[in-house]
């Protein structure tokens, strides 16, 4: 279990911060209104209204109070903060590639989807193009390959990406030979 040195991290908890904490089965959405003693805080489900069919819903839980810890607040914003980094990195790689550009996606230690960089809806995506490594079934990536999917695997499970963990790879997938799939029978 991954923990946040609370001592490292400066965030300052006042009336009108939002972060997200989950009540049941949802991730709403917190406001601080104010103290509850010291080293707590009384907080607030905004609504986050939605619609459906032209009629709009409350959100789930919008209006109940809690109160939480200074700790708890820090930790859930920590997170946050923490998560959209991850995002930004991730969007930021996919933005530096070039379309036709060669890149692989890890599936294991062993296996990989060679993919090809295309652009859809104004975006940079792979294309799965041929499959390396020794796979186990290849039923599923190869179906990816004959319908010309696309998709955006997390950038830290690209080899090419800085962000790869290159050493738990059992293989160098960019000099590997592809598999030969045209002998396969479809079913």
């Amino acid at each position: 279990m991954s923990t946040f040195d609370l001592n490292h991290i400066n965030i300052k908890i006042t009336k009108g911060l939002r972060f997200r904490s989950a009540i049941a089965d949802t991730m709403a959405l917190f406001e601080v209104t104010g103290r509850q003693g010291r080293g707590a805080w009384r907080c607030v489900v905004v609504n986050e209204p939605w619609e459906m069919d032209g009629k709009t819903y409350p959100s789930d839980y919008a209006g109940t109070t809690r109160v939480f810890l200074t700790e708890e607040i820090v930790r859930h914003v920590a997170w946050e903060q923490y998560a959209k980094k991850c995002r930004d990195a991730h969007e930021a790689y996919y933005a530096s590639l070039t379309v036709g550009q060669i890149v692989h996606y890890m599936n294991t230690r062993k296996e990989f989807v060679r993919c090809e960089v295309v652009e859809k809806d104004g975006k940079h995506v792979l294309k799965a193009i041929a499959l390396v490594g020794d796979w186990y079934d290849i039923g599923y990536q190869e179906k990816k390959i004959r319908s010309g999917e696309t998709f955006t695997p997390n950038y830290t499970c690209i080899y090419e990406s800085p962000a790869c963990n290159r050493e738990r790879c059992a293989i160098d997938p960019t000099t590997a030979e592809p598999i030969d799939l045209g002998l396969r029978v479809a079913r």
